[in-house]
C-alpha cells in the first residue's frame, strides 16, 4: 500500500475491500460501486495482482449493452494461509484458512496443563504441519485469549499464567510472520460484525460467555478496547451484596452466571464432581427442578447484565456467544422475557450464527486485516454469508 499518499492509500484500501466482499469482481464494477475512474482502479488492481493479493479469472458475463466481456478478480487464495489460534482452558484450538477467509482445516489440542510454554511449542509446531497446503506459505497468525490484552501483549488472564511470555515476539521470531493477539470477546464481536452481520449494525456488541463473562464492543464499525484493552470486562462488574460487603468481600457477575460457575453451583449441590454441560443439558430436558432453577437464575442475571449494558452504550444488536444457549436455545427466550422493559425501542438480541468458530473467524479477520492492510473499515466476507 502506498502509505506516502492518504488519499492513494484509502483508495487501494477500498478496492481491496470491494474484492473481499464480492468473493469475485470485475475492474469496471469495482469503479461503479466506489466511484472512482476506471484508469486509477486499473491502476490499483495491477499494484495489488504484482503483490500477489489478486488474481484475475476468466472473462465475465456481458453487460445488457453487449460490448467486450470485463476480466474478473479474485483474491488469490495460493498467495498463502493464516493460522489462528485460540487458547481455552485445556485446550488449544486451531484454524486454518486461505486468505479469502475460506477455512480448510480446524483441530483441537488437549492441554489440561496451565503451561504457556507448553501451548507456546504447539502453535509452533502445527503452524506449518501435514493439514497445510502444498507450495503454499504461511503469511499470518492470530491467538486469541480469554483476558486483557494491550499493545498485542497478554496483559492478564484470569485461567493461564502467561508469566511475562511475549506471545507474539516468540511467534514472529519463530515463524517469520507477522501475529496479532486479541481477546477473545473482541474477536467474537469482530466475527458478528463481518460475518454475521446481515442487518449490516453499525454499533453492536457480542457478550461471551464461557469460562468468564466478557463483551466485545463495536461502535461506527470499529473495535473499541477503552484504556489499556480493558473494555468490556463485563464480568468483573460487582454485585453488591450487603452481608459480603460488610465483610470486606466482593462478588462478580462472572463469579454467578458464568458457565464455568453455573456447572461449580450444580456440582456443589448435587455432589456430582464431574457433572459437566452435557449433563446439564439433559438434566434440564428431564426437567429437573433443580437445574431448572439454577438455570432461571442464569437467564435472569444475563438479561440485567444485556440491560445494563444497553443502557451503558446503547447498541442496534447484542449477539450471545454461548455454548450452554446453543445447546438450549429456549434460554435465550427466557432472557429476553426477563430483560426489563425500559428501553424506549427493542434492540436485537440474539445467538451467534456459529458458537464454535466465531472467536477463531474474528482471528482470521483481524490477521488477514494485517496482512492486506485493509484499513479500519470492516470487512464483508460476502462469499461466507449465509
Amino acid at each position: 500500500m502506498d502509505k506516502t499518499n492518504p488519499i492513494r492509500q484509502m483508495n487501494e484500501q477500498k478496492v481491496i475491500r470491494q474484492i473481499i466482499a464480492n468473493g469475485t469482481i470485475s475492474r469496471s464494477q469495482i469503479s461503479r460501486n466506489l466511484g472512482l475512474n476506471k484508469p486509477s482502479v486499473s491502476e490499483i488492481v495491477d499494484k495489488l495482482i504484482n503483490q500477489g493479493f489478486v488474481t484475475e479469472l476468466g472473462p465475465g458475463e456481458s453487460t445488457s449493452s453487449g460490448g467486450r466481456r470485463p476480466t474478473n478478480l479474485q483474491l488469490n487464495v495460493d498467495f498463502g494461509y493464516v493460522v489462528i489460534y485460540e487458547l481455552g482452558e485445556d485446550v488449544v484450538y486451531r484454524m486454518m484458512s486461505r486468505i479469502d477467509a475460506s477455512v480448510f482445516s480446524v483441530t483441537e489440542y488437549a492441554e489440561p496443563d496451565h503451561d504457556i510454554q507448553k501451548r507456546m511449542q504447539i502453535m509452533i509446531a502445527h503452524a506449518q504441519d501435514a493439514d497445510a497446503p502444498k507450495g503454499v506459505p504461511l503469511r499470518g497468525v492470530a491467538v486469541a485469549v480469554h483476558g486483557i490484552v494491550d499493545q498485542n501483549q497478554v496483559v492478564f488472564s484470569p485461567f493461564l499464567d502467561f508469566k511475562k511470555v511475549d506471545v507474539a515476539t516468540q511467534l514472529n521470531t519463530t515463524l517469520h510472520v507477522p501475529v496479532k493477539i486479541e481477546n477473545e470477546a473482541n474477536l467474537s464481536a469482530i466475527y458478528v460484525r463481518d460475518f454475521d452481520n446481515h442487518q449490516r449494525s453499525k454499533d453492536l456488541i457480542c457478550i461471551s460467555i464461557h469460562q468468564g463473562i466478557g463483551a466485545g464492543i463495536i461502535i461506527d464499525g470499529r473495535l473499541r478496547t477503552g484504556n489499556h484493552g480493558e473494555a468490556g470486562e463485563i464480568g468483573q462488574s460487582v454485585v453488591y451484596d450487603h452481608s459480603l460487603s460488610s465483610r470486606g468481600q466482593l462478588r462478580t457477575i462472572e463469579s454467578i452466571c458464568s458457565e464455568t460457575a453455573i456447572l461449580q453451583i450444580v456440582r456443589e449441590r448435587t455432589g456430582w464432581k464431574n457433572f459437566d454441560l452435557e449433563r446439564l443439558v439433559s438434566w434440564y430436558r428431564r426437567p429437573d427442578s433443580l437445574i431448572t432453577g439454577i438455570l432461571n437464575d442464569f437467564c435472569y442475571y444475563i438479561a440485567n447484565v444485556i440491560y445494563n449494558v444497553t443502557m451503558t452504550i446503547g447498541p442496534e444488536r447484542i449477539a450471545l456467544n454461548s455454548r450452554l444457549i446453543q445447546a438450549l436455545p429456549e434460554l435465550l427466550i427466557k432472557i429476553q422475557n426477563n430483560i426489563p422493559k425500559h428501553a424506549s425501542s427493542p434492540i436485537q438480541i440474539d445467538l451467534v450464527s456459529d458458537v464454535r468458530q466465531c472467536t477463531l473467524l474474528g482471528g482470521c479477520s483481524v490477521i488477514l486485516r494485517e496482512l492486506l492492510n485493509t484499513g479500519e473499515e470492516p470487512l464483508t466476507f460476502k462469499h461466507l454469508l449465509s
